[in-house]
């Protein structure tokens, strides 16, 4: 059995990555790393591979997973309001339209389209300001986005099927 000192705010599963060892052998306690089968050199090895690229190991992954939450709770709410079906329906409805000249009837379902888009863009934003994070610190200072979620659900169109429908121009 092998041991260091990990930090609770270090990224374990990247260490196991490096060691190529089986999680479950792995226990930490106090700020203390144990790992059964694995020789103390080898997690030394491994834990010094660690610390130098922190930008792989640490941030890049801090990133990664702040991104994916709220990328998933835009996504969450965007479902909430319009299912895939009744999105699907609509760029029908707007495909229709355009091929048929009901310039009214695209417009009001381009509200809808404008309004993804607005969200997909905000995401972008979201994923540029944590690049822009250098440690953990910055990375944890990013705001969690709730305001840019409801900012995005106040601008919601509110259109529906029915209406597009009874566009006739």
């Amino acid at each position: 059995m092998a041991s260091i000192e990990f930090s609770e705010s270090g990224n374990l599963s990247a260490l196991i990555r490096i060691l190529a060892c089986d999680p479950l052998a792995a226990s930490y306690h106090n700020g203390l790393l144990e790992i059964s089968g694995v020789d103390q050199e080898d997690l030394e090895a491994a834990a010094a591979t660690y610390a130098a690229d922190p930008e792989a190991h640490l941030f890049k992954p801090a990133r990664e997973a702040r991104g994916r939450v709220f990328g998933e709770q835009v996504i969450r709410e965007i479902e909430g309001r319009y299912s895939s079906f009744r999105r699907e329906l609509f760029l029908a409805l707007y495909v229709e339209a355009v091929s048929l000249g009901l310039v009214n009837r695209a417009a009001y379902v381009t509200q809808l389209l404008s309004w993804v888009k607005e969200a997909v863009s905000v995401c972008i934003q979201y994923e540029a300001d944590l690049a822009s994070a250098e440690s953990i610190a910055s990375i944890g200072s990013v705001s969690d986005g709730s305001e840019a979620i409801i900012a995005i659900l106040e601008d919601d169109p509110e259109v529906t099927i029915k209406a597009a429908l009874e566009i006739l121009d």
